[in-house]
């Protein structure tokens, strides 16, 4: 009766525990589409729109750094053309109801 008490709660917290990961998991592929959506309009920008958002998103470089990299002639001229790319992506986006809504669960989730 010992080993079988043992048996059933292993089993009660298995399949407690089991719509957890399932849920975990969907979460993932979900994120993991929205990325992939969001990369592929970006890709879609063009590839200087592309550099500009990525270096100064994800690698989180300053406009002079960027300036230089890219050999613009000053700040400004960068900040204007990653202003441009952004609306740009904001258009796409837009345009493209269900990416719009996985990224916006995705950055609110």
């Amino acid at each position: 009766m010992k080993r079988r008490g043992r048996a059933e709660a292993r089993e009660t917290k298995f399949e407690a525990t089991k719509h957890l990961d399932e849920q975990g998991i969907l979460i993932h592929i979900e994120n993991r589409e929205a990325n992939e959506g969001l990369m592929k309009v970006i890709d879609e920008l063009g590839e200087t729109c592309k550099k500009i958002l990525l270096l100064f998103y994800y690698e989180n470089r300053s406009m002079k750094e960027m300036m230089m990299e890219l050999h613009y002639e000053n700040e400004q001229v960068i900040r204007n053309k990653k202003y441009k790319c952004l609306k740009k992506l904001e258009q796409m986006l837009a345009d493209n109801k269900s990416l719009y809504n996985k990224l916006k669960n995705y950055l609110h989730g």
